[in-house]
């Protein structure tokens, strides 16, 4: 046979198999919507959770499902009529090349099968033990079925596995469904991200399932051939070729089930997003023909719009223009004046208002990737002859300027907070364990103090002590005169008052 060409056996599979399970269909029913055959317990279980055909996606109940009662008898006839085939077609017993007798005999001593006239007459298996070979056979075909037995339960696991994973699949696509129907009437573009949120998920699991239904479809293939060998090849031939049969059986199951196990995807997604506010400041320019040509006013900044999570922006605008826009643009841009170390992208909006013709105002919208002090804007915004033309300037020849700026997402939004109020929680820790270093400090320095005015007041109470003893002294011998009394005094007074100096 062609190997090319599938057997019937092959193409029977085929022909009847489940759509989603891909077994032969058990309890066989037809979706009417595209001819498809499935097992009824797989597509009652496809349709509870999805009303929808597994494999055209049309509309379909499970009351709407056919019943293939002939299925089951066309199936069972075929696989009479293939064993059947298969016993009329089995070959006779072997001849022996040099006697051209059958091959009855087994010879134990060189492991292999021989005729009457080799054991009885042959002087190469002289003195040899023999068994007959219908029961060396046998016990071949016994170690085969162990091993095949073996293979069919390593099967069932890796086809239990792709159900797993299948299930897994079906209860993405049910969370899916579910969110889906939540969202949609919010915006089309959060049903679209949950379907890139899906697309992702499943991407992985189909990989596996697409490997382990590979491996399963191998594994099959090969039992079906050994298989056949064991019921068609003639005994001899079969015997020959065990061990290698066997090592086929081996080398299937050598991957073990642990292998396929990979932990299965969450039917977890993300909340649908809607976008946040902008948060937005006017820039007014007084006087602005007359900024143009001064040479102090190339360039002019915004008062800083503190928008969200400590992050804060300005305009930055030239007014006769930058670079190869000077004298005929007017050039406007948007910097980050505080924000986070990281870079970010944000959405922004830059308006000339028309003060005049608000209808005409000019704007221009974008999105670019931020880091601090960082600009990005227009240089040719508007041109500068057609702002008085058309009526952007106000009363007093003032123009308004407006700037709105947002983060993409909420989600974003949220992260920007959280290292935010980090930030701050860092900063105040920070702050705290200064403000014990300083108390510490204070506390040193009060006890310092403490122990300078213990010596002053004992240095003051010895010095009036000696003064009085002196002045009892003058009156006995040597009389003081008051001014030298009183400097006597001023001396001491200074003394203390320098000892309570803190000193450094």
């Amino acid at each position: 046979m062609d190997p090319k060409i599938d057997s019937p056996s092959e193409t029977l599979d085929q022909l009847f198999s489940c759509l989603i399970c891909y077994r032969r269909a058990h309890d066989a029913h037809l979706l009417p919507c595209c001819s498809k055959i499935c097992c009824y317990k797989c597509a009652k279980r496809w349709l509870d959770q999805k009303a929808a055909c597994p494999h055209c996606r049309a509309p379909l109940r499970s009351s709407q499902l056919v019943r293939c009662r002939f299925m089951a008898e066309i199936t069972a006839e075929v696989d009479r009529l293939q064993q059947k085939k298969k016993t009329e077609e089995a070959p006779a017993s072997e001849l022996c090349a040099e006697h051209n007798a059958p091959i009855q005999y087994y010879c134990t001593t060189c492991r292999v099968p021989i005729c009457a006239d080799c054991a009885m007459f042959g002087n190469a298996h002289k003195g040899h033990a023999f068994e007959r070979l219908s029961a060396v056979y046998e016990q071949h075909v016994a170690g085969l079925g162990e091993e095949v037995e073996r293979v069919e339960a390593h099967l069932q696991g890796v086809e239990d596995l792709v159900a797993g994973v299948k299930a897994n699949i079906d209860g993405l696509v049910k969370t899916q469904q579910e969110r889906e129907n939540a969202v949609k009437v919010t915006a089309e573009t959060a049903v679209q991200r949950l379907h890139e949120q899906l697309r992702e998920k499943c991407q992985s699991l189909n990989e596996q399932k697409h490997l382990m239904s590979e491996d399963a479809q191998g594994i099959r293939r090969t039992l079906r051939e050994i298989q056949m060998q064991i019921h068609s090849a003639p005994q001899s031939v079969l015997i020959r070729h065990s061990s290698g049969l066997k090592e086929r059986l081996r080398t299937v199951q050598s991957k073990s089930l642990s292998e396929y196990l990979r932990a299965p995807v969450d039917p977890i997604f993300d909340d649908t997003e809607i976008f946040p506010p902008f948060h937005s400041s006017t820039f007014i320019i007084h006087g602005f023909p007359a900024l143009r040509d001064s040479p102090d006013s190339e360039i002019l900044y915004s008062d800083p719009m503190n928008a969200f999570a400590g992050v804060s922006w300005r305009l930055k605008v030239y007014p006769n223009g930058n670079g190869v826009a000077r004298g005929l643009y007017l050039s406007v841009f948007l910097e980050m004046v505080k924000g986070r170390p990281e870079q970010l992208k944000y959405e922004y909006q830059i308006e000339l208002v028309n003060v005049r013709h608000p209808g005409r105002s000019i704007s221009r919208s974008f999105s670019s990737d931020f880091e601090v002090n960082e600009c990005w804007g227009y240089n040719r915004f508007a041109p500068l002859g057609a702002l008085e033309k058309n009526g952007f300037y106000g009363p007093d020849l003032s123009l308004h300027l407006r700037f709105l700026v947002r983060s993409p997402s909420y989600p974003r939004l949220v992260s920007e907070f959280s290292g935010y109020v980090g930030a701050l929680e860092q900063s105040n820790a920070a702050l705290d364990q200064e403000s014990v270093t300083m108390q510490a400090h204070i506390r040193a320095l009060e006890e310092e103090l403490r122990a300078l005015r213990g010596d002053t007041e004992k240095s003051g109470g010895e010095a009036e002590e000696a003064e009085e003893e002196g002045v009892r002294a003058g009156e006995g011998s040597l009389l003081m005169l008051p001014e030298e009394v009183g400097a006597t005094r001023a001396f001491w007074a200074r003394s203390w008052r320098t000892s309570l100096r803190p000193r450094r």
